[in-house]
């Protein structure tokens, strides 16, 4: 049979099928029987080439007939229109390759270590956050570049199917051996080689910002495990950052054995792995041989999901094969809000008085703040909310005294959402309709630290549910009585906050000042209270409790916060609130105990209560969003 041009070719299709109902041939006067149209190529290197079309394109097909085909050039693959299922269909499979429409770059993860020199494994992968925009299949490779027209000798590639569209992760695997070092020794390391990515024959080359530092050949050194320290304040919140600065690190000793010949082989890498948000990194060379210091910086994207203390595995590479230690890392507190009832008219009973002890204990960062050494590590970087003050980690307010029970008051309080509310002298009585309404701030998830200097009958009866008339609240004993504290597993008597060598307060003594005795509190279901200590006075009298249906905490005395002495904070004949006052351990503000009346141990309770506070308050609390 003669060659045709496309039109006689139609022309006779048409024709003959039409209205002969024959088979037609091109380059054969004998079609098969099976076929309506049977084309053999001159020289069998032809093919037929039917229309290609991107999926935008196809798409805009009118009326598509059922079996009209076509080739997606954005899929790579043949697809046909199916009448029954009201679409197109892919004959690479269902799904057909996968559309990715973005590669999100900053979100890229790199992990394990790369030495020159050395076979990358299973250890060294790339994950690659993308945007799926239809499912189907992917082949993805990355390759790592030295510079712009070196491959540095290992790259990654992996495969699968997405299954969803929207935000998805491509986890590829390392192959090859990397021939050259590629790393900056300042840090944070910003150099190294970077990535060329295609994923289903499209490049995504516009990850700047990502590369991968390779260490020299390795050195002979140790590690000592022990003297791993986290360095910076890690935080949950969205504004802070974590990373890619020079404040965010873990700090390890080694002792270096020996170089390689012209130092050739004087390495180190080491990472750990990702752990609750967070994951460091770091390598670099050794200059000489002897005891040195190494430093893990946090990788991009860093951000602690937990305030559980999170342990990392930091893996060493060394001539003489992996080493494993660990680190412990706790992330920051949030700041917390709290509004402090009381008189600030003498002896600092409520917080206020710059001159008093407890105002410099609760604005001292080292006890709650943003150092390395802050006992309880908490975010410092903020402004204090309308008429509130800054005080260290805490946005602090003092209503007058004798606002306590006002309504308007407490519907001002209500509207704030203060984490914490704390209760000291002159802040009057609690009447009947205020702890109605303390309970409001209670239920609502607030907590509630009293420290009472009057009947407290109407405030616990609402807690426990028992009526007043069951209750006996009353002062008993002598001036400067005094507590000693259990010894049991419990978040305040073993909080953060010890006396040196101890793990615990259970055997110390906390009191009053001595001007007055302890209240207490009796005819309540002690099943409902943790005990902390009793009145000297009698069976049953409790001076100090933490409620377990309510964040509330109670003390029987006002004095517990007293402390204005002179600037000294030490000790004083009614003071016995005590901090570090002697001009070499200021601005540290740690508790200690006073001598008054026989070594209180006031401050440390405290400082665990407010501990427990605000770990409440962070998960639990009328913030929390539980």
């Amino acid at each position: 049979m003669k060659k045709l041009n496309f039109f006689s070719i139609v022309t006779t299709m048409f024709f003959v099928t039409s209205l002969y109902s024959q088979q037609v041939g091109i380059n054969t006067d004998n079609p098969d029987a099976s076929a309506a149209l049977h084309v053999i190529a001159t020289g069998n290197d032809k093919g037929v080439l039917i229309p290609q079309l991107t999926q935008e394109q196809r798409d805009a097909i009118a009326s598509p007939a059922n079996g009209l085909a076509i080739y997606n050039t954005d899929e790579g693959c043949f697809n046909y229109y199916s009448e029954s299922d009201k679409e197109w269909q892919s004959v690479c499979g269902r799904m057909g390759k996968a559309v990715i429409s973005q590669v999100y770059c900053d979100d890229i993860a790199i992990f394990g270590n790369y030495i020159q020199g050395v076979q990358t494994t299973l250890n060294e992968r790339i994950v690659i956050p993308v945007e799926v925009t239809k499912i189907g299949s992917y082949d993805a490779s990355v390759i790592a570049m030295y510079d712009a027209n070196t491959n540095n000798g290992y790259s990654f590639a992996g495969s699968g199917t997405f299954l969803y569209t929207g935000r998805q992760n491509i986890t590829l695997t390392a192959q090859g051996t990397p021939n050259e070092s590629h790393f900056n020794p300042t840090p944070p390391p910003v150099t190294g080689d970077s990535i060329r990515i295609n994923i289903n024959s499209t490049d995504f080359n516009n990850c700047n910002n990502v590369v991968i530092p390779v260490t020299p050949a390795l050195a002979d050194y140790s590690v000592t495990c022990g003297s791993a320290v986290v360095r910076g304040v890690y935080t949950m919140l969205p504004d802070q950052t974590n990373s890619d600065d020079t404040t965010h690190y873990i700090e390890v000793t080694v002792n270096v054995s020996s170089l390689g010949a012209g130092n050739v082989a004087s390495g180190w890498s080491a990472e750990t792995n990702r752990v609750s948000g967070v994951q460091f990194r770091g390598n670099g060379n050794f200059n000489g041989t002897g005891i040195q210091t190494v430093r893990l910086y946090a990788v991009a994207g860093t951000k602690a999901t937990t305030l559980d203390p999170i342990t990392l595995t930091m893996t060493f590479q060394t001539k003489n094969g992996a080493v494993d230690c660990s680190a412990v890392l706790r992330a920051a507190y949030t700041p917390k809000k709290i509004v402090v009832f009381g008189s600030d008219s003498q002896y600092g009973y409520n917080l206020q008085r710059t001159t008093s002890a407890s105002y410099n204990f609760l604005n001292s960062v080292y006890n709650y703040g943003s150092l390395d050494n802050s006992t309880v590590k908490m975010v410092t970087n903020f402004t204090a909310p309308a008429g509130y003050t800054k005080v260290g980690a805490f946005s602090v307010r003092w209503p007058a005294a004798g606002t306590i029970n006002d309504a308007g008051q407490w519907a001002t309080i209500m509207s704030e959402k203060p984490d914490i509310v704390i209760a000291t002298y002159a802040s009057s009585t609690i009447t009947a309709a205020g702890a109605a309404l303390i309970m409001q701030y209670l239920n609502a998830g607030g907590i509630f630290l009293e420290f009472a200097e009057n009947n407290p009958q109407y405030m616990v009866g609402q807690i426990f549910g028992v009526p007043v008339s069951d209750i006996t609240s009353a002062r008993a004993g002598s001036g400067g009585e005094v507590i000693t504290l259990p010894n049991f597993d419990d978040p305040i008597i073993n909080g953060p906050f010890q006396p040196a060598g101890a793990r615990s307060l259970g055997g110390l003594d906390v009191g009053g000042d001595t001007e007055t005795t302890l209240y207490y509190v009796a005819g309540l279901p002690q099943a409902g209270m943790i005990i902390y200590g009793y009145n000297s006075s009698g069976t049953g009298r409790v001076s100090a409790f933490r409620a377990t249906g309510q964040r509330y905490c109670y003390f029987g005395e006002g004095g517990f916060f007293t402390n204005d002495n002179n600037g000294s904070w030490l000790s004083a004949a009614t003071e016995p609130f005590a901090v570090t006052g002697a001009p070499e351990y200021r601005p540290a503000m740690r508790p200690v105990t006073t001598d008054y009346p026989n070594g209180a141990y006031n401050s440390f309770y405290f400082a665990n209560m407010l501990a427990w506070a605000i770990d409440e308050a962070q998960f639990n609390g009328i913030n929390s969003g539980n």
